[in-house]
């Protein structure tokens, strides 16, 4: 079972059900979302948080999360680089807002109580990575 994609998506989980649109959405690169005509902007603002959260909440690696949200090198800039380079825009913006603070304070609960139960279960050293 892969860990690190459990955490990612119970963030990804939270933030489409605050959203009120499917999980789906937010995995899906903006290509998939184009042609299956679904709002961009919408889901755009949505995935934009749960990519946000992702590297605020967690020590997983930034290339792993880009790659769980269908962004993958490309011949204008790797992965790795456009994930850390948006977290760093975009950090100060959602620092200081109130619904992505709600969120936060959601996703950190799951969080533990996810982790939580893989120590219960007896997994150790997976979880010192998670957080």
């Amino acid at each position: 079972m892969d860990y690190k994609k459990q955490i990612l998506d119970i963030i990804k989980e939270e933030v489409a059900n605050y959203y009120h649109i499917p999980i789906e959405y937010i995995k899906m690169n903006i290509k998939e979302r184009k042609r299956h005509k679904i709002n961009v902007k919408e889901v755009g603002n949505a995935r934009n948080i749960a990519m946000y959260l992702s590297m605020e909440l967690t020590t997983i690696d930034s290339l792993f999360i880009a790659n769980s949200f269908g962004i993958y090198d490309d011949d204008r800039m790797s992965a790795r680089a456009f994930i850390v380079h948006y977290y760093g825009d975009t950090k100060d913006y959602y620092t200081n807002n109130d619904k992505v603070n709600k969120l936060k304070l959601i996703c950190e609960k799951k969080i533990n109580d996810k982790i939580e139960e893989l120590r219960k279960s007896g997994i150790f050293d997976v979880i010192r990575y998670l957080i």
